[in-house]
């Protein structure tokens, strides 16, 4: 038997029954139906939690209709198939540690023809227990359908509570067969208010759920332990029959997908099929106006775009910082947010894991290719640096199993030198060399980790890099410092064989009152200043370039004239707020001009576009946090295919070239090659052979330009980059 165990949550798992679940214990309680209190031993469904694989339900007489003609399985309960196969099979463990295990078996017996092999992994976390079902390597085409069915135990004292959100259920017949027909429940059959069972008998698959995805939810008064429910296909089925035996039996079956998960989060959470149960499948592109706000109306990563693909060209990474490491918290309140790893009392590892599964499903779910991190949003600080070392080991581990599963890469790590209380003061600027040193021993192993993970750049942002008052700042020294810390970073990589981009990202001031990254152009100048030039470039963020006083096309523009670009870190500010809101970008106008500098420049090489955005306090709704990026992800592509437009048109480029002419000529030429002095060129003015004339700089017209290709990519969508694409839909494949 194994046995998984995190704080108060024990799970039992028994390989040789069926690799089922045959105890949880939560709070001190058994809430699993343990094998001597089953109503009956044979066949053996009436107990424990047993994955239901390569069918769930009950199959008529073990009919199943194929292109090649009828499909008799043997009934295990006649004259039904009820259930699959892997429940009367042993398991094969594949890996185990404390809290993680993974069994398989082979999908053979009572006449199945397809072949196959079933995957689980149970996975405890600090207030959960994940379950994952996959299926895989038929023989031949065929039918699957996946799912688990517990036998929850009903408390010695009170009742249970048992929440469904449906308003029909199935008509079966005497075999417990649907016959087709659909029709309403009755008063005792209605589980919307969660009402207690009581004396109600219940055997019923429920229909026609409310709401995107029918919830379910057991709760067990008065301890408050809950689990909740929702399944990932249009259908959610679920039976409950309180009367049968000292359980309540909850038959979940998922039977479009050919992989299942489950998640039962105790002490007041739930069993779905993960963090997000909103949102059932991945996001995909729903057209230039899509009834599903949970669909993008632009992004497309297959369509070409500049003879790229979109998803190329704009290399979008999630931020793991503001979205799951943030309460939702402010000066002036608490966290608002439902991010249960962030509770206070809870193993610091196991929170670490429930963030980093909930993080990749989200990812995962998003359809982008990239995320980013820093150190600590992954793992937490430890008594002793050795201890830290190990939380974060073990966190990369576990990245690299999502990293593994999900197709997602690593746009950039980055080593959290400002949050705690020893760099107060700054890191590499501290007065004390102590801090110096510990901060490069974290940056050391943080570019390793980047390293080691295939992340294409490492940033250093100094937050607290800078001072709050002169009066005890020696600027020339602190300069130094940092100058060396940066040429430390530089020879360390180099050193490992990091072949990725070091970049640093400027901001003019906060939390410090000025900070030594001001902007662009004053980063450039300390680079040049300490021959560090050819070793960094600059990831630019939109909410510091307004924060420093310029426009965030400023800034892109700076950058790619000054040799500099690097990344870019996609938010907004507030325009009535003088700090830094990181909010979503929502302004195509304000984006279009700085993608046309980074198009016309030849796009990225190793950066990105990184969500550095945060929701709103308010925002606190699991699934803000997809119409967030969804929004601000279709108004990067919109900005898009807005620069393609005007890089292809010439928008920009052809009056800039006409305003510059003259220094393509005689005179132009001959004052840049160093030719002509200030005594020529006084000559030249005196004889009257130069007398100019004032131009017009054309602004209005150039910004009027500029909103006619908005408004035609607006009422066109891009056709000519449209017509080149035809390769494919959002959704369909990892970018």
């Amino acid at each position: 038997m194994v046995q998984l165990r995190s704080g108060e949550i024990v799970a039992r798992i028994e390989p040789t029954e069926g690799g089922r679940l045959v105890s949880l214990i939560v709070g001190g309680a058994e809430r699993i139906v343990p094998k001597e209190s089953a109503l009956a031993i044979s066949p053996p469904i009436y107990w424990g939690c047993f994955p239901m694989v390569p069918w769930a339900g009950r199959l008529a007489n073990g009919r199943i209709p194929t292109d090649d003609g009828e499909v008799r399985l043997e009934p295990n309960l006649p004259p039904s198939a009820i259930h699959g196969l892997g429940f009367e099979k042993p398991w094969t463990i594949l890996a185990q540690s404390d809290m993680v295990v993974t069994l398989a078996c082979e999908l053979r017996g009572r006449r199945w023809p397809f072949g196959g092999t079933a995957r689980q992994t149970l996975r405890l976390g600090a207030t959960s227990l994940d379950l994952e079902l996959e299926v895989g390597e038929y023989t031949r085409a065929g039918p699957v359908g996946l799912g688990w069915h517990p036998w929850f135990a009903r408390p010695r004292t009170g009742d249970v509570e048992l929440r469904v959100e449906a308003r029909d259920v199935l008509v079966l017949d005497a075999d417990l067969i649907p016959t087709g027909e659909v029709r309403r429940v009755t008063a005792d059959e209605d589980l919307r208010s969660g009402p207690a069972l009581g004396d109600r008998r219940l055997d019923h698959v429920y229909v026609r759920t409310t709401g995107r995805c029918g919830r379910t939810r057991l709760c067990w008064p008065p301890a408050r332990y809950r689990i909740r429910g929702c399944g990932s296909s249009r259908r959610a089925n679920a039976s409950a029959s309180p009367r049968a035996g000292p359980g309540v039996a909850a038959d979940r079956s998922h039977e479009r997908n050919a992989r299942s998960t489950q998640r039962a989060i105790t002490s007041g959470a739930r069993m779905s099929s993960g963090f997000f149960t909103e949102v059932p499948d991945r996001i995909g592109y729903g057209g230039p106006d899509p009834s599903d706000p949970l669909s993008y109306a632009v992004y497309q990563p297959d369509r070409l775009v500049a003879g790229k693909r979109m998803a190329d060209q704009l290399r979008i990474a999630v931020c793991l910082w503001h979205s799951f490491n943030w309460p939702g918290s402010d000066v002036f309140g608490v966290g608002t947010f439902d991010r249960p790893w962030l509770a206070a009392g809870l193993d610091a590892r196991a929170a670490s894991e429930a963030k980093l599964d909930a993080a990749f499903e989200f990812i995962d779910k998003l359809g982008v290719p990239f995320f980013s991190f820093h150190d600590r949003d992954v793992a937490p600080e430890g008594l002793t640096y050795t201890e830290t070392r190990a939380n974060l080991a073990a966190s990369v581990d576990r990245i690299e199993g999502h990293m593994a599963r999900t197709g997602a890469r690593l746009l950039w790590g980055t080593a959290n030198l400002f949050g705690h209380p020893r760099y107060a003061a700054g890191a590499a600027t501290n007065p004390d060399p102590e801090v110096f040193a510990y901060a490069a021993a974290q940056v050391k192993t943080m570019l390793e980790v980047t390293h080691r993970l295939g992340g294409s750049n490492y940033v250093l942002w100094g937050g607290r890099e800078g001072y709050e008052t002169l009066l005890n700042t020696d600027l020339a020294r602190e300069e130094a410092q940092l100058a060396r810390f940066l040429a430390l970073v530089a020879e360390h990589k180099h050193r490992i064989g990091f072949t990725g981009t070091l970049l640093i990202e400027p901001k003019p001031q906060e939390p410090t009152k000025h900070q030594y990254d001001y902007d662009a152009a004053t980063v450039v100048g300390f680079l040049e200043r300490h021959d560090l030039a050819g070793e960094y470039r600059l990831n630019l963020e939109a909410n510091h370039a307004t924060l420093a006083g310029h426009s965030f096309h400023h800034e892109v523009a700076s950058a790619i004239a000054l040799g500099a670009f690097g990344s870019i870190d996609v938010n907004r500010g507030d325009y009535q707020n003088g700090w830094d809101t990181d909010q979503f970008p929502n302004s195509v106008d304000e984006l279009s001009l700085a993608l046309h500098e980074i198009l016309a420049a030849g796009g990225f090489t190793t950066g990105g576009f990184n969500f550095d955005a945060k929701l709103r306090r308010q925002s606190v709704s699991r699934i803000d946090l997809f119409h967030a990026h969804i929004g601000g992800i279709d108004t990067l592509a919109r900005a898009l295919l807005v620069a393609a437009d005007m890089v292809d048109q010439r928008t920009l480029a052809a009056p800039r070239t006409a305003r510059y002419a003259g220094w393509s000529r005689e005179l132009g030429a001959a004052i840049l090659s160093g030719s002509v002095t200030l005594d020529d060129l006084e000559r030249h003015v005196a004889s009257g052979e130069i007398d100019p004339r004032p131009r017009s700089g054309q602004q209005e017209l150039l910004e009027g330009l500029v909103n006619r290709r908005i408004w035609a990519v607006d009422a066109t969508g891009g056709a000519r980059d449209e017509e080149a694409s035809r390769t494919g839909r959002a959704g369909g494949r990892r970018p």
